[in-house]
């Protein structure tokens, strides 16, 4: 299967599963052992939703886009694990800029503790540079091939 992160990044499919991850690792964490996240398809780790792929698939827009149009009231009214993921993005947004939006490896980062480990594998040669360089942390390492 030859899947691109960088045109799906953002739709509501990604939204679904970024939220679950993030409050599996909060349910995960709650114990004192360590843990090893590991992401079977890591993509480039991080995306810019205003560049590229992204523009032309235009699925974000149904997705995180949608979400971050949400009124004051709306937001509050959304579950609590929705509302730490929006708050979470646009944290990063602040930094990193408008058009950012954290893949899973990134998203997991969040979500570790320093003694949690991480191993991302990422198969496809253009993209496997982008993850090296996007995910740096010293509790990741990352493998260029097919996990399966």
């Amino acid at each position: 299967m030859n899947y691109r992160h960088h045109f799906h990044a953002g739709n509501f499919a990604d939204v679904m599963k970024h939220v679950l991850l993030l409050e599996l690792l909060a349910l995960l964490t709650r114990k004192d052992k360590p843990l090893r996240y590991l992401d079977t398809h890591a993509g480039a780790g991080q995306y810019d939703l205003s560049q590229g792929e992204a523009q032309r698939s235009g699925e974000y827009l149904e997705g995180i886009h949608r979400l971050m149009q949400l009124k004051p009231s709306e937001f509050q009214a959304a579950p609590a694990s929705v509302q730490q993921y929006l708050g979470l993005i646009r944290q990063q947004r602040e930094l990193q800029g408008k058009g950012y939006y954290p893949g899973s490896p990134q998203l997991a980062l969040h979500g570790l503790r320093d003694q949690d480990r991480a191993t991302l594998f990422e198969m496809h040669d253009a993209v496997f540079p982008l993850l090296r360089q996007q995910v740096r942390d010293r509790r990741v390492s990352s493998q260029q091939r097919d996990m399966y």
